[in-house]
């Protein structure tokens, strides 16, 4: 078997694996559960809040993100060193300690309707034994990242042939 067969292999297996975990989450749903959680007012609240946290970070972080990684790669000053040292620190901690879901339980706590974002929200009715309710949100989040991830590379995509 070549590399590149292998790696293909590889690739197709980690598809599997990561499609085979989403679609083993039906097993613990049922049509009207789905719907009821999807629908209900305080998921709708924990997307429209994570979507608006994710959306705030990511714009403070460009503003912040860009300048600093141009001065880093361009410029020798004093005190480089030290910030591209804490640049790197969330690499080496792990990220549910930094995450948003870590901060948010760690310093808000966990309220409905104030600091529910969608992980919160899992972590919630996970802890009421709400599994059903559980899986939807999962499949909820799961369903926002990756068409996040689908638009993000239609978009570089489409600005690369540009």
């Amino acid at each position: 078997m070549t590399l590149r067969r292998a790696s293909i292999a590889a690739a197709l297996a980690v598809l599997m694996l990561y499609g085979g975990l989403i679609v083993s989450l039906a097993w613990f749903l049922d049509g009207a559960t789905l719907g009821k959680t999807l629908m209900s007012e305080r998921t709708l609240f924990s997307v429209n809040l994570s979507l608006l946290a994710a959306t705030m970070s990511t714009a403070l972080a460009l503003l912040l993100a860009i300048p600093a990684a141009y001065a880093l790669s361009r410029f020798t000053f004093r005190g480089k060193e030290a910030v591209d040292t804490v640049l790197e620190f969330p690499i080496i901690v792990s990220p549910a300690a930094l995450g948003e879901f870590g901060a948010t339980l760690m310093v808000a706590g966990t309220m409905a309707f104030r600091t529910e974002t969608l992980p919160i929200a899992i972590f919630m009715r996970l802890s009421s034994a709400d599994i059903k309710g559980t899986v939807a949100l999962i499949l909820v989040l799961v369903s926002i990242g990756l068409m996040a991830l689908f638009f993000a590379r239609r978009l570089l995509r489409s600005a690369a042939h540009a």
